[in-house]
């Protein structure tokens, strides 16, 4: 994920809740065509989750950009304890740290990861950080 993004395309800018308007409209008989200029979502979009041929987004729920996240949320929530847990003990954690801690949790629990040189990058550590549903006013990375 470059730094600095600018998006270039409108795709995926759809609501949810206008997709599962739109996935109960077709499921009572309306018209694939129809319920996507009423519902203003893409056509194929809802074909494919109404078929159920979506394979990484289900139903209604919105999935954009072919980048995955290497952690589960229970994952991060647990390496988020460990970081928190070892500032208690008067131990606190560096980047650099933070990084290599991220690099060994994947390899030890065999999990696909694009991390390089035994650490995982500053884009990884950026987007850790800012992660919506922790709260990470207590967490500190120096």
């Amino acid at each position: 994920m470059p730094r600095n993004y600018i998006r270039k395309t409108n795709r995926g800018l759809w609501s949810e809740e206008s997709m599962l308007k739109a996935l109960d409209a077709v499921k009572k008989g309306m018209p694939f065509r129809t319920a996507s200029k009423q519902f203003g979502v893409p056509v194929m979009s809802l074909k494919r989750r109404a078929k159920g041929k979506n394979k990484v987004a289900v139903g209604a729920i919105k999935y954009l950009g072919g980048k995955k996240t290497v952690f589960t949320a229970g994952q991060e929530i647990e390496l988020v304890q460990h970081i928190k847990d070892m500032e208690t003990r008067m131990y606190g954690l560096t980047r650099q740290d933070v990084v290599a801690l991220a690099y060994q949790l994947a390899v030890k629990n065999n999990i696909a990861h694009p991390f390089r040189n035994e650490k995982a990058g500053y884009d990884w550590l950026r987007g850790f950080r800012f992660f919506p549903d922790f709260d990470f006013i207590s967490l500190k990375i120096y």
